[in-house]
């Protein structure tokens, strides 16, 4: 199975033009709203069987040493990016600060982009639009003309990297070309502010490496999977920011996966959802543990990670308690 997600869940997934059309975008609806009450309880029911499945803030303790798990939206808008007061005081009183990727890493990355076109386009000859139909090619054509790509330029452009273009609506692009921060850049800053160390989780390649595995066929075919949901991408984001504050983190997931099967048959959209959960949430979540597992061992950390890596089936509360440590909800 592939890795790279459909456009649609990389918006939720990984929340990366003053025209009214695209300002329209990000002024979604809450379509939890209008959704009919068998819709709802199966999303209740989904979210009951997960653990933690509710809150973003914890304290995790063992033997006396405390920290602090904090969960994230990667979205540079004011109506999130918000740290709140009591973690403010954490991050002043802590040791150490834990980040999925630093600002460091993340211009590295962007470096590489510019230095190793490589990265992002492909050479052995292997074009889009020799895998689409028609139609396909020109649903794909409009997505990306209003990121200013023409055919000819994206169809040398790996999938994968076209995906993470059309995933984020243009407003959101903008916002962050103006200076939008994201809350995990936030909480960076802060933890800066009061000479506490920040140490990131992940390096780009590591993110990289996730995003682009999968065959070029196989990155095609979800690429195309994720057009016919670009619609809903304003209302994904408004659902998405609304259960965030919420604190209602796990049923963004299951939200977005129920969405999808409106779209498509269910059984073309489960693996798809497995697959994404499975890289970049279980994976990722492991590997991190060989990092946190010390540091929270010793206690005075906070952890500030995407929302939808805390709880859950592979979240790193379910993986901290089954190491013998005791979790506990913080009051905002």
């Amino acid at each position: 199975m592939p890795r790279p997600l459909p456009a649609f869940l990389a918006a939720i997934a990984f929340t990366l033009s003053s025209t009214p059309i695209l300002a329209q975008v990000c002024e979604g609806q809450n379509v939890l709203e209008e959704r009919p009450a068998e819709y709802l309880e199966r999303l209740e029911a989904a979210v009951a069987k997960q653990p933690y499945n509710k809150g973003r803030f914890f304290e995790v303790s063992r033997n006396g040493a405390k920290s602090i798990l904090f969960g994230t939206i990667h979205l540079p808008d004011p109506d999130v990016a918000i740290i709140p007061p009591r973690l403010e005081m954490e991050i002043r009183r802590s040791s150490k600060v834990f980040i999925e990727i630093t600002q460091h890493e993340e211009q590295r990355m962007q470096k590489a982009f510019l230095l190793e076109p490589s990265l992002i386009r492909n050479d052995d000859g292997r074009r889009i639009s020799e895998l689409v139909s028609r139609a396909e090619l020109d649903a794909l054509t409009l997505a990306l003309g209003t990121h200013g790509l023409t055919l000819p330029v994206f169809d040398e452009l790996e999938p994968w990297f076209l995906n993470l273009i059309v995933a984020v609506p243009q407003c959101v692009t903008l916002r962050q070309a103006k200076g939008g921060k994201i809350l995990d850049r936030l909480i960076e800053q802060s933890a800066q502010r009061a000479e506490i160390p920040v140490e990131g989780l992940e390096e780009y390649d590591e993110i990289l490496g996730i995003l682009s595995s999968g065959t070029y066929e196989e990155q095609v075919q979800y690429l195309m999977m994720g057009l016919p949901l670009l619609e809903q991408a304003g209302d994904a984001l408004e659902v998405t920011k609304r259960l965030y504050m919420s604190g209602e983190i796990t049923k963004i997931w299951e939200f977005s996966r129920m969405e999808a099967e409106r779209v498509f048959k269910p059984e073309k959209v489960r693996p798809v959802f497995r697959e994404a959960y499975d890289h970049l949430v279980t994976t990722r979540n492991q590997n991190w543990m060989d990092t946190l597992l010390p540091a929270l061992e010793e206690g005075g950390a906070v952890v500030a990670v995407g929302a939808l890596h805390l709880g859950g089936r592979s979240g790193l509360l379910p993986m901290l308690e089954a190491e013998g440590f005791t979790i506990a909800v913080v009051t905002e």
